[in-house]
């Protein structure tokens, strides 16, 4: 059966929007990829559980893959074709994961202290940056644009609504963000204040970029923060405007028109 799947959310677009085509002929269309997305769900004997943020690093071969992973966002587990169980790639004591990516060859990860942890995949050796970044952010992001690697703080605020007499706390709001670069050479985050013609989508389980020069209609210079939908009782996806700091709010499937012209198809 075919569904049409939001990119943005990742939600099912129901009912479809007419008009629109009896069939769906993939050679009439311009397919581009924006990201990849990869999904582990185990069983043992203990039961099932689930790794988030999976990632995997391949030279081409069977016999040299390595598949990283957060166990309940406080452990960071591999496992190498030659292994015959997950295990933990050097010391890391981190209190919370945010984020992790394959930049270059190497594992990088985003936490909540502000510290960037760089695992190589061959010897699972740890490098961990000296100096977290000045401003850490509530949650943190890794995505990878035009070939370098950013990371964005995403600073939240508490919101509180009193129901009769009994003070409820709500879902936090983003109210800001600050994105860096990261500088290879100089083993630092550089704090970036405009990001030209890209739009970075932001989410737990898929951040990418994308140019708003291969997307009529898309505007750069922004953020989409998929993880805080729905704030502020609104239906929508709140965006940050890297020029003015300010947020606005597109509904979900009115952000795909917007940005990408038409929701993408996938097989279900």
């Amino acid at each position: 059966m075919l569904h049409l799947i939001d990119p943005l959310s990742n939600l099912v677009i129901e009912p479809i929007p007419r008009p629109f085509a009896e069939r769906f002929n993939l050679l009439d269309h311009k397919i581009c990829g924006v990201h990849k997305k990869y999904h582990l769900d185990a069983v043992t004997s203990m039961g099932r559980y689930y790794l988030r943020n999976i990632t995997v690093f391949s030279s081409g071969t069977m016999n040299d893959m390595v598949i990283m992973g957060f166990y309940d966002m406080a452990e960071l587990v591999c496992f190498r074709s030659c292994d015959r169980m997950w295990t933990k790639p050097g010391d890391i004591s981190i209190s919370i994961f945010h984020d992790l990516i394959l930049y270059k060859g190497q594992f990088y990860t985003a936490d909540s202290t502000g510290r960037t942890c760089i695992v190589d995949p061959h010897t699972l050796n740890v490098t961990v940056v000296v100096n977290p970044i000045v401003s850490r952010g509530h949650t943190n992001y890794l995505t990878e644009s035009s070939g370098d690697l950013f990371r964005v703080c995403v600073y939240l605020k508490r919101v509180w609504k009193r129901i009769g007499s009994i003070r409820q706390r709500c879902r936090p709001i983003p109210v800001r963000c600050r994105v860096y670069r990261w500088d290879l050479k100089g083993k630092e985050w550089l704090e970036v204040i405009d990001l030209g013609d890209s739009m970075f989508s932001l989410s737990r389980e898929h951040s990418y970029s994308v140019s708003s020069l291969d997307f009529p209609g898309c505007e750069g210079n922004c953020i989409l923060l998929n993880d805080y939908r729905n704030m502020n009782n609104g239906e929508g996806i709140p965006v940050y405007n890297m020029e003015d700091g300010t947020f606005t709010e597109l509904p979900v499937f009115q952000a795909t028109y917007s940005y990408f012209g038409h929701p993408t198809p996938a097989l279900n």
